[in-house]
């Protein structure tokens, strides 16, 4: 029986400068699918992702994988889940090929792993990943870092905004891509700034606020909004977001 990629959060909680940033009392996304997590800026998206994937420790709380009832360490939390690097601290000495290769090592994958084809076509990152970053445009950054979170072979990868600075032509076939991966055995969770892709693609997902869990959008939940106008969709959520931003003003 094929075991499909799971994540246990129970009582987490994350604070900076003595403030709670993230405070979960429970959360359990299941694979294969596509997650999405939506919230205001500020709203603690980008925390709660690097706390999952072990790049922040946790003053609170623990994270389960699969069936495990034995809480992860950061360490492998690091290891079990493929994590999108920021572009603007990728190493701009280095070929974004020689970078995915890096990636790859580290985790006993090959550079070019064939299953991951449709991807490199779909972000066209072989047309200059010979390149130095350095002389990379944001957008060709934002692409390798986006192919590096699935460099390591990880069935469970976290992206942090992937579509920002993404081309129209590209933006809808990575959209298209990812979706074909997540239908498949791909548990992707990312944060997402549009309600109209998080309700076109995502199965389930979350609204954050103030790093707390507002609403949970289960895949009942979520099948009932795509029964529906995506316009009323994008209202509920803007309006949702909207209300919250006043609070934080």
């Amino acid at each position: 029986m094929m075991m499909y990629p799971r994540i246990l959060a129970q009582g987490v909680q994350v604070e900076h400068h003595h403030k709670v940033v993230v405070s979960l009392e429970y959360l359990d996304i299941c694979g294969p699918g596509w997650f999405g997590i939506i919230g205001a800026n500020g709203a603690g998206k980008t925390t709660l992702l690097r706390a999952m994937c072990g790049r922040l420790p946790l003053d609170a709380g623990q994270f389960y994988l699969g069936n495990s009832k034995v809480p992860v360490h950061r360490q492998d939390l690091a290891r079990q889940i493929g994590f999108m690097p920021d572009v603007t601290h990728l190493p701009l000495d280095l070929s974004g090929k020689d970078l995915v290769a890096l990636v790859a090592q580290q985790l006993g994958q090959p550079a070019l792993d064939n299953s991951l084809g449709p991807l490199r076509q779909a972000l066209g990152v072989e047309r200059f990943w010979h390149r130095p970053v350095g002389q990379y445009s944001a957008g060709m950054k934002q692409r390798v870092a986006l192919y590096c979170a699935f460099a390591g072979g990880q069935k469970m990868v976290v992206l942090d905004e992937p579509f920002n600075w993404l081309d129209p032509v590209s933006l809808f076939d990575v959209k298209e891509c990812l979706n074909n991966m997540a239908q498949q055995d791909f548990l992707l969770i990312t944060t997402l700034h549009e309600p109209l892709a998080f309700l076109q693609f995502c199965k389930a997902g979350m609204l954050l606020e103030s790093g707390h869990n507002r609403l949970m959008l289960d895949e009942s939940k979520m099948a009932d909004f795509k029964k529906g106008s995506p316009a009323d969709f994008e209202r509920y959520v803007v309006t949702s977001l909207r209300t919250e931003a006043k609070s934080t003003v």
